[in-house]
């Protein structure tokens, strides 16, 4: 899926982009089978990425620290060139 996004992205160079980065608190509690033992509390932190692509620039804060906006003619003509004389 990700390929897929980042082949689109590339092509079509009319895409306003907002990436945000956040991190989440997850706690488990592992509650034990028998009488007489003590709960268990586990918390740990997950970071999270979340990408924001838009055609219409409908929903983009242009003013969000993440915001990228579409690449212009030269830009992508630089990126092609650049690109095309690498080896895979």
């Amino acid at each position: 899926m990700f390929l897929y996004l980042f082949c689109f992205v590339q092509k079509c160079h009319i895409v306003d982009q907002v990436n945000r980065l956040t991190a989440s608190e997850i706690i488990e509690v592992f509650e034990p089978l028998e009488e007489g033992l003590d709960i268990i509390e586990s918390k740990r932190y997950v970071s999270c990425m979340t990408i924001q692509l838009s055609i219409n620039n409908e929903g983009i804060d242009e003013n969000n620290i993440g915001y990228q906006p579409p690449l212009t003619n030269v830009e992508l003509q630089d990126y092609e060139s650049t690109t095309s004389n690498t080896v895979n």
